[in-house]
């Protein structure tokens, strides 16, 4: 793969390179249903870091389903 940003691997632990992984897979297999191979070749590891630095700005706002008193809402 290419692109200038790469990800450190030494220094992840397991549960955030498996979290980046599974950011790089679902693009890939995104970019392969909506435009085939030709958009699987476009994919970077820039790419990836757009996708993970987007999704955590526009990440939706989490929905409480208990209130405080631990009663269901």
């Amino acid at each position: 793969m290419f692109g200038y940003i790469t990800v450190n691997q030494p220094e992840l632990r397991i549960r955030e390179y498996d979290m980046y992984h599974s950011y790089y897979c679902g693009l890939c297999r995104v970019l392969k249903e909506r435009y085939g191979r030709v958009g699987q070749i476009t994919l970077s590891y820039d790419m990836t870091f757009v996708l993970m630095l987007l999704s955590g700005l526009y990440e939706p706002e989490t929905v409480s389903l208990y209130h405080a008193s631990g009663e269901k809402a």
